[in-house]
């Protein structure tokens, strides 16, 4: 049986902690690193974790100095022992048969180096009882790298979730979080994705993500979620020196984005300057994709709003945004 690191970045989540920490320590795949990095709670988290250290030897206990999600997620990738490696968010639980089943899978096929598995989604203070699964035969769709990242670039499946799956050691060795505050995810999965030698997908949900409303990933403000702009951009400068044939499939998922992003402005009431934010996001969406054709990639709909935004982005912007077109 081979050692699974599991990383956990803690910040300020004590009503959640127990729970999360348990259900990794309930794992019928019982060989496990849990590596709680607490990244400077000012709540009663630093305690719970050196509680539970001293009730499972597989426990260790980081703490540093508040650095964000992607420093913490950074300081356990570098001390982790797995040849296995895995993510749980501290206020999400677990299947006590998830670690089981996705390594039996890596076990069985040694060209998957990423294995994923469904997830659902709980409310703040919601819980659900994962099944046992007492089908032998779990159906693994294989994906090759592109395939996974076309996937990927739709948000389909591999998405930029980085908890529901297992990742062999080997394709992490050079992957590292950006150490900001906020998203890092987005930076993260696709470098992760394009190290494999082939990926797996399951079906079978095993993981409970709990989703809060103050959430970088749930809020309007523009200005954190020009962070996911940043993100795709610098994916797309990715696939293009990498995967040239996923061009079209990232460039026009680079200008979803951007139209998106561009809505936001005008939602948002602490932003003045709407439009001079808007020709910045479109500057910039320009020098990213400069002349990639994407719409072989997209509805008629689609490229039909991507034609008047080259004309006027920022009143495309607004009468998206009036028409609550992909809000």
């Amino acid at each position: 049986m081979k050692l699974l690191s599991i990383i956990i970045p803690i910040y300020n989540v004590e009503d959640y902690l127990l729970e999360c920490v348990e259900s990794v320590c309930a794992q019928t795949y019982q060989k496990l690193e849990i590596l709680l990095i607490d990244d400077g709670s000012t709540d009663k988290s630093p305690q719970i974790c050196d509680e539970l250290s001293k009730r499972d030897a597989r426990i260790v206990v980081i703490h540093q100095e508040n650095a964000g999600g992607g420093a913490a997620r950074n300081i356990g990738l570098s001390i982790a022992k797995g040849e296995y490696i895995a993510f749980v968010d501290s206020d999400d639980y677990i299947s006590p048969y998830m670690y089981e089943k996705l390594i039996s899978i890596l076990e069985n096929d040694s060209s998957i180096d990423i294995i994923e598995c469904g997830y659902v989604t709980v409310g703040e203070n919601e819980k659900i009882i994962f099944q046992q699964n007492n089908n032998d035969e779990i159906l693994v769709r294989k994906f090759s790298v592109e395939e996974a990242l076309v996937a990927h670039i739709n948000d389909t499946s591999f998405r930029q979730l980085i908890w529901n799956k297992v990742y062999r050691r080997k394709v992490l060795n050079e992957v590292r979080f950006p150490e900001i505050k906020g998203i890092d995810d987005e930076f993260w999965t696709y470098k992760a994705l394009g190290n494999a030698e082939s990926l797996g997908l399951i079906s079978e949900q095993y993981y409970a993500y709990r989703q809060q409303n103050q959430s970088v990933m749930h809020t309007l403000d523009a200005k954190k979620r020009l962070r996911t702009l940043e993100a795709k951009t610098e994916r797309h400068k990715y696939i293009r020196d990498k995967y040239p044939n996923l061009i079209s499939n990232s460039a026009a998922s680079v200008w979803l984005t951007a139209l998106y992003c561009g809505q936001l402005v005008y939602l948002d009431k602490n932003i003045s300057n709407k439009k001079e934010m808007t020709r910045w996001i479109y500057a910039n969406l320009r020098k990213c994709i400069d002349q990639d054709n994407c719409k072989n990639e997209l509805n008629w709909k689609q490229r039909l709003w991507i034609d008047l935004a080259n004309i006027n982005f920022d009143f495309t912007c607004k009468m998206r945004m009036i028409l609550k077109i992909g809000l």
